[in-house]
């Protein structure tokens, strides 16, 4: 008999110190019945709330969280039954009417033959300050980011008009072609800059709509017959980053000049392709071809003394890529280099 005495009193003891640790808790603690009554609740969740243990266990669980209706609380009881626990972010309301955001753990319970469950809820009020707070700082940092782009490609235009101001009093021919070749590459650039300042991530560049706007502009500028010279672009799926869009921006700028310039002599008509993709892989591919006059007999494109395939050579090398001559009728260039940040 005094065995099960002491028994009893250490179960009762040890009940109270479960209870003690339940009610110091720093969170909220809640045991909500099927109907979503609330049986037990704890000091953390009573003090939150403004009530008392008596009347919070008065009430239930859509006096507290005014998101719950009777349908997304069947709905909610459903899915927890089905998984035995779940985590969610809602509100609670308090004694005096004002809410706070919590996030809430509930598990599913069975005791003496009816399901219950038991809630934690953590108040997330600092939490979600902090994500605002973090929220408004990359949005200012993206204003401004943009704004950068935008004042880059404003300066680079600057630097155009300043060269075509230049250009007007330039009576030789090759120093007059060296300027216009000098404008389209500070184009190009600027062209990147502008689909920056336009894009909705300012990490990531599609090339594949910057592509179709360089070799549109190139085409206007150069093409005056434009029967005579037909263009294509097929660039899919192609995202690259600042790092790596501009110097294939002047790739494509150099190669397509040069086909549009030597491609075609005197009469003769044909077409100009711009093509580009990105494997599984990360590899992207990018190809300018013609179905022109073709290259010289034993082109070297290593020893290639024209300062346009010079920047080719030189740009090729700063992606850490590759540049294969096609063969068959006409020139065609073809880019293979890895895409990094999407890897």
């Amino acid at each position: 008999m005094g065995c099960e005495i002491a028994e009893r009193k250490q179960a009762e003891e040890e009940l109270r110190l479960t209870q003690f640790c339940i009610d110091k808790a720093s969170i909220g603690i809640y045991l909500i019945s099927e109907g979503g009554n609330i049986r037990s609740a704890n000091d953390y969740a009573c003090r939150s709330l403004g009530y008392s243990r008596e009347e919070l266990c008065a009430m239930s669980v859509f006096d507290i969280d005014p998101t719950f209706t009777e349908e997304v609380f069947i709905e909610h009881r459903r899915e927890l039954y089905a998984t035995g626990s779940r985590t969610l972010e809602t509100m609670h309301r308090r004694k005096d009417g004002t809410t706070f955001p919590v996030e809430i753990t509930v598990n599913c319970l069975e005791f003496g033959g009816k399901k219950l469950t038991v809630s934690f809820a953590k108040d997330i009020t600092e939490r979600r300050r902090a994500d605002e707070r973090i929220r408004a700082s990359l949005t200012e940092k993206e204003i401004l980011l943009k704004e950068i782009h935008h004042r880059v490609k404003n300066n680079l235009q600057i630097i155009s008009t300043l060269l075509d101001l230049q250009s007007d009093s330039i009576r030789d021919e090759h120093t007059l072609k060296l300027f216009h070749e000098s404008q389209d590459r500070i184009r190009t650039m600027a062209l990147v800059h502008e689909q920056l300042y336009n894009s909705r991530d300012l990490s990531f560049i599609d090339f594949s709509g910057y592509a179709g706007r360089l070799v549109s502009s190139l085409y206007q500028s150069y093409v005056e017959d434009t029967d005579r010279i037909g263009m294509k672009v097929e660039v899919r799926d192609v995202e690259l980053m600042i790092d790596q869009a501009i110097p294939c921006g002047l790739i494509i700028n150099e190669l397509v000049s040069n086909a549009i310039k030597y491609a075609f002599p005197g009469d003769r008509s044909g077409g100009i392709s711009v093509r580009g993709h990105t494997d599984d892989e990360g590899w992207v591919f990018l190809t300018v071809a013609d179905n022109g006059a073709g290259l010289p007999a034993g082109f070297d494109f290593a020893t290639a003394e024209t300062l346009g395939l010079q920047i080719v050579s030189m740009l090729t090398r700063q992606l850490r890529g590759s540049l294969d001559l096609g063969t068959g009728p006409g020139a065609s260039f073809t880019l293979r280099f890895r895409r990094i940040g999407h890897d």
